[in-house]
């Protein structure tokens, strides 16, 4: 070890920090360790900014991780930056950043906001709120689950903090939100997929899936699915298609049409038409 006038020094070199160790192998370098065997959280690292006029945005204290590129320069590769957001007694908010550098740039990848987390959004307002600004998929959900059964499940849990369900609850929705054309473009809800409670009892729990659609400026309802039945808001369109014969492949229920009859598949591969005529 070496003190001089720019710090402590331990290990072979010259000292560029008030604390700078040097090594040359891949050992552990810093160890900090603790045996206290209470419930009180130990060892603690504390960076502590102690400024005598604290403000919103100030920088608190950053982690880097830094290396070499291949011009033999010093290249910040990864940070970890935490800052003050709000600074106001009693009602503090804190702000931690993930830092990646791409294509040579150093940019927020994860960024915490209080309650609120981002990825690749400066200024997250749900959350979860996770912004792309490319043609790509912003949420892929991969499992390498080997069995038949469902897997890279999606689950929308809505429930009254452990209370019981209730009659017409509604669960959650899939919104699918884009711009119209006024002056001003205003966010508008185009396509919506709800998830509802039709009946909440014990042992007898019925749901509904409503398909909505925006219809003249108002999400209307276009299919509801029902354990009962189904009902469209709109008339359904079916394609053309003429079984080849009356012993045909299909299903019981299936309906065809062509220009001059109307198909029901009655039982597996048992057809019956009716003819078609003007009026």
């Amino acid at each position: 070890a070496t003190v001089t006038s720019a710090g402590l020094q331990l290990g072979t070199g010259t000292a560029a920090a008030q604390l700078h160790l040097f090594s040359t192998d891949t050992t552990d370098q810093v160890i900090i360790e603790n045996t206290d065997a209470g419930l009180d959280t130990a060892p603690d690292v504390v960076l502590y900014r102690n400024s005598a006029s604290p403000a919103d945005n100030d920088n608190l204290g950053n982690i880097e991780f830094r290396g070499r590129n291949d011009n033999s320069e010093d290249h910040a590769y990864a940070q970890i930056l935490a800052k003050i957001e709000d600074a106001t007694d009693a009602t503090e908010d804190g702000v931690i950043e993930i830092i990646t550098s791409s294509a040579g740039t150093q940019s927020a990848r994860i960024k915490a906001v209080g309650e609120y987390v981002g990825i690749n959004e400066a200024n997250p307002t749900h959350s979860l709120h996770v912004s792309e600004s490319t043609v790509s998929t912003a949420l892929f959900v991969e499992s390498t689950e080997n069995a038949a059964t469902s897997a890279a499940d999606v689950v929308l849990y809505h429930h009254r903090d452990g209370d019981a369900g209730q009659d017409d609850d509604i669960i959650s929705s899939v919104v699918f939100s884009s711009n119209n054309d006024a002056a001003t473009p205003l966010a508008k809800s185009y396509a919506s997929i709800v998830a509802t409670i039709l009946d909440a009892t014990d042992t007898e729990e019925d749901g509904k899936i409503d398909l909505q659609v925006q219809s003249a400026g108002t999400l209307t309802s276009m299919a509801a699915i029902t354990a009962a039945n189904v009902t469209l808001g709109a008339r359904p369109i079916l394609p053309t298609h003429t079984p080849a014969s009356a012993t045909a492949t299909g299903i019981a229920g299936e309906i065809a049409w062509d220009a001059d009859y109307i198909y029901v598949c009655t039982a597996t591969n048992t057809w019956k038409r009716a003819a078609l005529s003007t009026w």
